[in-house]
């Protein structure tokens, strides 16, 4: 019996989440850097300080994004043990732990608050939504047969 050898990305949700959160914090804030006139400035310049400022600015975000989504899937999977149930729960636990990054970023309470609201809202709302179109396809593929 041969066993299929699979990626560590599949095995670790984690790492995948922490992974497309530099991937996508990094891709962002290079395309923020393209829209600002900071771009501009760099190829008229050509001043190695403005380049090194403008990769610093692409690491940080990247390891702020890194960070939030690391959190997420922390406090997610966090839930899931301390409960032993896959719900919606998990996400709203998921949700207040990203906010909380978001919140010590800016150094206030208040956005931290408001960023847990706003995951949890949109995230838990989708993964609901996900439930309930999951639960429909059972049910046809009961009806089918």
């Amino acid at each position: 019996m041969v066993q299929e050898k699979q990626s560590i990305f599949a095995q670790n949700p984690f790492l995948t989440a922490v992974t497309a959160g530099g991937v996508s914090g990094a891709l962002l804030s290079s395309v923020a850097i393209a829209w600002r006139r900071e771009a501009e400035i760099v190829k008229r310049t050509n001043s190695g300080a403005k380049i090194a400022e403008s990769m610093r600015n692409v690491g940080m975000n990247a390891a702020f994004y890194a960070a939030v989504a690391g959190a997420f899937v922390a406090g997610k999977e966090l839930s899931h043990a301390a409960r032993n149930r896959d719900d919606w729960i998990n996400t709203l636990w998921g949700s207040v732990t990203a906010g909380a990054v978001v919140g010590l970023r800016a150094q206030k309470v208040s956005v931290g608050i408001g960023a847990s609201a706003a995951f949890m809202t949109v995230l838990t709302l989708t993964e609901i939504a996900k439930a309930t179109q999951e639960e429909r396809e059972k049910r046809r593929s009961l009806i089918q047969e």
